[in-house]
């Protein structure tokens, strides 16, 4: 059995301009403007807050990790669960 973590959070909460920093929110609005997606906010403890995008403009579907400064990390160790209603 799998345990969920999430706590029945939203992927994407409606207060995200007040829980990530101003380079994420930078970062994240410029990727957009190339056809990235915000998938979902992942947070391992309060303090961090990781945004995760996805691009499925390819034929392949990349995800990025927005660091806290806005640096864009492709070479994550962030597993996603191999649905295809989440990455198409």
């Amino acid at each position: 059995m799998i345990h969920e973590k999430r706590n029945q959070q939203k992927p994407i909460p409606d207060n995200l301009d007040e829980i990530i920093s101003v380079e994420q929110l930078a970062t994240i609005t410029r990727l957009e403007t190339f056809g990235w997606q915000l998938f979902f906010i992942r947070r391992p403890n309060p303090s961090t807050i990781l945004p995760l995008m996805k691009c499925p403009l390819s034929s392949e579907c990349y995800t990025a990790v927005i660091d806290k400064d806005g640096s864009v990390i492709r070479d994550h160790n962030i597993f996603i669960r191999n649905d295809d209603r989440h990455l198409h």
